[in-house]
């Protein structure tokens, strides 16, 4: 791939500070977006933005400006949403509408963008979106329903990116890691086994490997 332009989602969460880095090594010129103007990044080779990505609008004003300094912008990384538990007897309206803007509407709206962009050009895109286990299997944890539910869009519209986009080149994958040892997991889950959690940065590298390496057969790989 010639164009070496990424944006990322959630670029100011654990894993986004550990991914930055790595893609910057691969050559990898990183547009990162973060949930908050006050955000202050330093990493060298990353421009910063930040919006409310829930909000078409926004997103939409959002693309425009990015697109503007850079018209080779091919590829996308969407690591923004968030957890909340919730079974189906705990998930009403509210809720699941949150996590419906919390974990799907933060990566369409602007990867429908970049999609569309991408069926304009020559270039190879990826587009490497965040699964979860419960989104994989809604019947894996009746506790994480709502969160799971919210979380199986992506791998229904990626599946539709592939199909749609596979005569412009355009490949959609999805990393699927299970508990990720951050300070945040340590904290909510003092008496949990952490060793069956995953460092970050290996699944940083199932993200960058998303980029760089022939892409995967199958939609999604589960990062453990």
């Amino acid at each position: 791939m010639n164009a070496k332009t990424v944006l990322v989602t959630g670029a100011d969460g654990q894993l986004g500070s550990t991914l930055l880095p790595k893609l910057t090594a691969a050559g990898f010129k990183v547009i990162a977006i973060t949930g908050s103007p006050d955000h202050k990044g330093n990493f060298p080779g990353v421009s910063y933005f930040s919006a409310d990505l829930s909000s078409e609008k926004a997103v939409t004003i959002l693309f425009e400006a990015i697109c503007e300094g850079n018209p080779s912008l091919n590829h996308g990384i969407f690591l923004a949403g968030g957890y909340r538990h919730a079974s189906i007897s705990e998930a009403d309206e509210s809720l699941v509408r949150g996590l419906f803007d919390l974990n799907f509407f933060t990566a369409y709206h602007i990867s429908r963008l970049l999609f569309m962009q991408c069926m304009k050009n020559s270039e190879e895109s990826r587009l490497v979106f965040t699964g979860a286990l419960p989104g994989a299997d809604i019947t894996s944890d009746p506790g994480s329903f709502a969160y799971g539910l919210s979380k199986s869009l992506l791998f229904t519209y990626a599946n539709a990116i592939n199909q749609q986009g596979a005569g412009a080149n355009i490949t959609a994958r999805i990393i699927v890691p299970v508990t990720m040892d951050t300070p945040a997991n340590r904290k909510s889950m003092p008496h949990a086994d952490r060793s069956k959690w995953v460092a970050p940065s290996k699944v940083a590298d199932a993200f960058c490997s998303c980029l760089t390496d022939k892409p995967e057969e199958a939609v999604y790989q589960i990062i453990s």
